[in-house]
């Protein structure tokens, strides 16, 4: 019999790591977010994500496909783009 344990190295608490849940993203959570000694993703939905970097940097990252291939868009930084604007820079880029 397999026990199965949940391991994360968030340091927020916002995915679980291994199980593909993903909670929303909080302004809270976002702020709280410390630098680690690697970079690593909040995930928020629809592709949207905030790159914390080891310098203390907080960046937007939009992911989506397009003809079969996966691509980056950035939407800006931390807390110049908000969560709110983030969220809506991501609608925009969904329509096109």
């Amino acid at each position: 019999m397999w026990v199965w344990a949940r391991v994360s190295s968030d340091p927020v608490g916002t995915t679980s790591k291994g199980t593909g849940d993903t909670m929303a993203l909080s302004d809270t959570k976002i702020r709280t977010a410390r630098p680690l000694d690697k970079p690593y993703k909040l995930t928020d939905e629809r592709g949207l994500a905030l790159l914390v970097n080891p310098n203390g940097s907080k960046l937007w990252r939009f992911r989506y496909r397009f003809g079969g291939k996966e691509k980056m868009l950035g939407l800006g930084a931390y807390p110049d783009v908000s969560l709110r604007d983030a969220r809506e820079r991501r609608d925009e880029a969904r329509k096109l």
